[in-house]
């Protein structure tokens, strides 16, 4: 096949997005993410931040790479110094989220968990410009605790969770 031919065939598969900030959302993710990397009609990309970054958390970004992902894309959300201070934490996911998002237009971007790069990932695709849709896929304990999530314009309750799309 020509490069050409090879580019196209990748550019007409759905992109999946998977936004990560910690290793623990990101080894809940990580086979929902290998199904999409094993697919013939999907591509990935895995938003990795937070945590993943920092080194006094063990660069954890090193652990994606190690299982194989290599569509990596890194934002540097903080620095050590500044952690705490949420609301630039919160300035600094968006702002680079929302050009990654602009550029690549994902299809659909999976997010998980309850930290501030959650937070951003649900404010981007919740204004509407960015991109089409997003799914947060929690447990049923988990979504009752969180009456937010009933702001969401659909909702498909479906096996062990619910999952959320906003359009």
């Amino acid at each position: 096949m020509s490069p050409g031919l090879s580019a196209m065939a990748t550019t007409s598969k759905k992109l999946i997005s998977f936004l990560t900030g910690t290793r623990a959302d990101f080894g809940k993710l990580k086979p929902l993410i290998q199904s999409v990397a094993d697919s013939r009609e999907l591509r990935y990309e895995v938003v990795a931040t937070g945590m993943h970054m920092l080194k006094k958390y063990g660069l954890t970004i090193g652990e994606i790479y190690k299982s194989g992902f290599e569509n990596v894309f890194p934002i540097f959300n903080q620095e050590s110094s500044n952690a705490e201070k949420m609301d630039i934490t919160l300035a600094n996911t968006i702002i680079p989220l929302s050009h990654y998002l602009n550029e690549k237009q994902p299809d659909l971007l999976i997010i998980h968990g309850d930290r501030i790069e959650t937070l951003a990932g649900a404010i981007k695709f919740g204004d509407g410009n960015a991109a089409r849709r997003f799914s947060e896929v929690i447990s049923q304990d988990q979504f009752w605790e969180a009456p937010l999530q009933k702001q969401f314009i659909g909702l498909d309750v479906s096996g062990s969770g619910i999952t959320t799309i906003c359009k």
